[in-house]
């Protein structure tokens, strides 16, 4: 919601430009704006994903390098191309595509370096279907990781420790589906770049779309589960059974 909130703002600041451009209200050039302006675009993109960071690791969650240098990149190179476009950086030379590969480069290679977290298990695929849950299983900090296809996690056959227990879900493109018993307390912060969020009552869908929900006797609670869900492109749905 804050990261479209974000965009809106920019939409409606850029409207009102041209609205008083149309009327002669002011002399704008949108279209030199736009040359000029336009990588502004990855410093708000950047500022909007490093705020989730934050805010994820405020609740609990682990902070891989690559989630922190990320948002880094992105605002640098867009500092850096508003900077050329003004004129400040005049090397001839001066490449989009080859500062682009450069942050790109260091953006992998930083993640290959620190791809996996170090205190839980973890359950990865590249393509296909994950299915857990359909026997009893010890429930134990984890991060499922799957790059394409289904991810589903049955919590109505885990063994919940007297604990907080923290799951992990990263999807590149695909779905993530969790059945949680309804006396399970859980506490769920869910991320999708474009797609759908279902968290039991709360929806949401479009583009760059988050979702909090906490039960309302988790703080209190001995049992219980905290969830991190990102997905790329694709749905999330977390319901009762």
């Amino acid at each position: 919601m804050e990261g479209m909130r974000i965009w809106a703002i920019i939409a409606i600041a850029l409207g009102c430009g041209l609205l008083l451009d149309a009327l002669g209200m002011v002399e704008l050039s949108f279209g030199r704006l736009i040359v000029i302006y336009w990588p502004a675009l990855l410093v708000v993109w950047g500022a909007q994903k490093a705020a989730r960071v934050m805010r994820n690791t405020r609740m609990g969650r682990r902070a891989s390098i690559r989630s922190k240098i990320g948002p880094v990149l992105l605002m640098s190179l867009g500092v850096l191309l508003v900077a050329h476009n003004l004129g400040w950086l005049s090397r001839a030379d001066f490449s989009f595509w080859r500062l682009g590969t450069a942050f790109l480069l260091i953006y992998l290679g930083v993640g290959w370096l620190d791809s996996r977290p170090k205190d839980k298990q973890v359950i990865s695929s590249l393509v296909g279907e994950l299915h857990y849950g359909e026997s009893p299983f010890p429930l134990d900090d984890t991060w499922y990781d799957l790059k394409a296809g289904e991810l589903r996690l049955d919590l109505t056959q885990a063994v919940v420790p007297n604990r907080e227990v923290l799951l992990d879900f990263t999807l590149g493109t695909g779905e993530i589906e969790v059945l949680v018993p309804t006396d399970l307390p859980v506490s769920v912060q869910a991320h999708t770049g474009v797609g759908d969020l279902t968290i039991f009552d709360v929806q949401a869908s479009g583009i760059s779309r988050d979702i909090a929900w906490t039960s309302p006797d988790y703080a209190q609670a001995t049992r219980r589960v905290k969830m991190f869900l990102e997905i790329k492109v694709g749905d999330v749905v977390i319901r009762h059974v």
